[in-house]
């Protein structure tokens, strides 16, 4: 009944990191349909330093959070062909600073597509 109250958070920042990454590729390949499919699996260990730059809450500015994070990823490759593989990655990100806003504690999901240009 009625209005629900709203609140809109605008916010601009920078986000800086180094990762290390740990890999191998399995020696058995993958079958399907019919296809033989290489499969690389790994780690990536990386640090990430995030930086408010600008941060308003309905309009009013607030003040501003920074936060390191520690983000540990597993990721799966399976090669599609001709320099191409699918990706999928999972983890965690975990932060040092416990903000307001500028939180950490939530997981990570991405599925991509890479083309590797040049090389052999």
């Amino acid at each position: 009944m009625g209005q629900a109250i709203v609140e809109t958070q605008d916010m601009d920042f920078d986000k800086v990191f180094v990762q290390v990454n740990f890999s191998s590729e399995k020696k058995d390949a993958l079958k399907l349909f019919g296809n033989r499919h290489d499969i690389d699996y790994g780690t990536i260990i990386r640090l990430s330093n995030m930086r408010m730059k600008n941060f308003a809450i309905d309009g009013l500015p607030v003040e501003k959070e920074d936060n390191m994070l520690i983000e540990p990823v597993f990721y799966t490759r399976m090669g599609l062909g001709k320099g191409w593989k699918l990706q999928y990655t999972n983890g965690m990100v975990f932060g040092f600073k416990s903000n307001t806003y500028l939180k950490a504690g939530y997981p990570l999901f991405t599925l991509g597509v890479l083309y590797k240009f040049g090389g052999k």
